[in-house]
């Protein structure tokens, strides 16, 4: 447990995805209706929200990646003379 925030880069990213998280279990009106709200081409609001939260989710992922796999520690099993 101590070492769990001693590491910049991994806390930020886990508050990161804790939010995304969190911010996907409440249940706000943008993401849960019970009722017809209609959008774009007749589609429900919340199907519009919930596929701009999966792209936005997506995209943080794909940061993730590319930032970590800059990182030494990620790079400690690569084999050295095939590049």
């Amino acid at each position: 447990m101590r070492g769990l925030f001693t590491n910049h880069f991994e806390a930020t990213w886990r508050a990161i995805f804790l939010a995304l998280f969190i911010g996907i279990m409440l249940p706000i009106r943008c993401f849960v209706n019970h009722e017809y709200d209609p959008g774009l081409f007749g589609v429900p609001n919340f199907i519009w929200n919930w596929l701009v939260y999966g792209v936005i989710t997506y995209a943080l992922i794909i940061v993730y990646y590319k930032m970590s796999m800059k990182r030494p520690e990620n790079h400690r099993y690569d084999d050295k003379g095939e590049n």
